[in-house]
C-alpha cells in the first residue's frame, strides 16, 4: 500500500513575536486572560480609582469621535472639549461636519477603536506602533483638553498613557499583546456600559454651554442656540433621529447597533482568519 506524504507547509508565525510549539489560540486565550486579570483586579483592589478611569477613558474616546470630523472638516473648528471624572463630558464646535458623522462617531469610536485594539492585540500586529499611537493620542488630548477644569483629569489620563509608553519599548511580544488587549478590553467595557444610553432621548444640559456654542458628548449632546433655555437637551440618539427625520430613535440605534455588532464581526473574522493560517 503507498501513502503519500505532503510536504508541511512552514508556519509563517513571526518567530520574534510568537513560541514556537504552542497553538497560536492558546497564546491568544493566554495573553487575553491576563488582560482580563488585570482589569478585574484592579477592580478588586482599586474599586475607586479602577472605574473612574476606565469610565473616563470611554469619555476621552467618545468625545474625540464627536471632535475628530469637526477638527477635519473645512469649515468646523472645535472650540472647547471637556471631560469630566464622572465619566460626562461636552464637545464644542461649530458644527461645520456633517451631523451624521459628527454624532455617529462619537456613539461608533470606542467600538471601533476596541476591536481594531483586539484584533491587533490578539495577532501581536504592529504593537509597538499602536502602543506608540495610544500614548501620542492620550498624553496630547491631555495637555490640551484635560486640564483646563481638573487636574484629576489631566492625571488620569496620564496614568492611561505612560504605559503605553513604557510597554511600547519592552522586547516582551506577550506582555505589550497583553498591555493593548487591557485597553481594547476597558473601551469594550465602557462601550457595553453605555448601551442603554441609546435608549435616552434626553440629557441634561452642560452647566458651561452658553447661548451661540454647540456641545455634544455621552452626557449631553449636540445643541444649538434655540434650545439652550431648556434644561435637558436631545442626546446623540435624538440628533440622529431628528436629523434622519425618524420619529422614533429606535430606527436610529438599530442602525448605530448594527454598525457595532460589524466593527466586533469583522475583527473576529480577521482573528480567526489568522488562527486557521497558522494553526502550529
Amino acid at each position: 500500500m503507498a501513502y503519500s506524504i505532503e510536504p508541511t507547509r512552514p508556519s509563517r508565525l513571526p518567530p520574534d513575536r510568537w513560541v514556537r510549539g504552542i497553538p497560536v489560540a492558546l497564546q491568544m486565550l493566554l495573553a487575553l486572560g491576563l488582560a482580563a486579570g488585570a482589569l478585574y483586579l484592579a477592580e478588586i483592589y482599586w474599586t475607586d480609582i479602577a472605574g473612574t478611569a476606565r469610565s473616563l477613558l470611554y469619555t476621552v474616546v467618545h468625545e474625540s469621535g464627536h471632535a475628530l470630523p469637526e477638527a477635519l472638516s473645512k469649515d468646523g473648528e472645535v472650540t472647547e472639549m471637556v471631560f469630566n471624572l464622572d465619566g460626562s463630558g461636552h464637545v464644542r464646535s461649530t458644527g461645520g461636519s456633517d451631523t451624521t458623522l459628527r454624532v455617529g462617531l462619537g456613539l461608533l469610536l470606542p467600538v471601533i477603536v476596541a476591536s481594531f485594539l483586539m484584533a491587533l492585540g490578539l495577532m501581536r500586529l504592529g504593537l509597538a506602533g499602536a502602543l506608540g499611537f495610544i500614548f501620542i493620542a492620550l498624553f496630547w488630548l491631555a495637555v490640551f483638553f484635560g486640564r483646563e477644569h481638573d487636574m484629576r483629569v489631566f492625571w488620569t489620563i496620564c496614568y492611561w498613557a505612560v504605559p503605553a509608553l513604557i510597554v511600547a519599548f519592552m522586547p516582551w511580544p506577550l506582555l505589550r499583546s497583553t498591555v493593548v488587549l487591557v485597553y481594547a478590553l476597558a473601551l469594550a467595557w465602557g462601550a457595553i456600559e453605555a448601551l442603554p444610553y441609546l435608549h435616552v432621548e434626553y440629557v441634561d444640559a452642560p452647566m458651561a454651554l452658553v447661548a451661540g456654542d454647540e456641545a455634544s458628548s455621552q452626557a449631553s449632546s449636540t445643541l444649538t442656540g434655540e434650545a439652550l433655555e431648556e434644561e435637558q437637551v436631545p442626546s446623540d440618539i435624538r440628533q440622529l433621529a431628528d436629523y434622519w427625520n425618524a420619529e422614533d430613535i429606535a430606527e436610529a440605534r438599530h442602525y448605530v447597533q448594527a454598525v457595532m455588532i460589524a466593527c466586533a464581526a469583522m475583527a473576529a473574522a480577521w482573528v480567526v482568519s489568522f488562527i486557521l493560517r497558522h494553526r502550529s
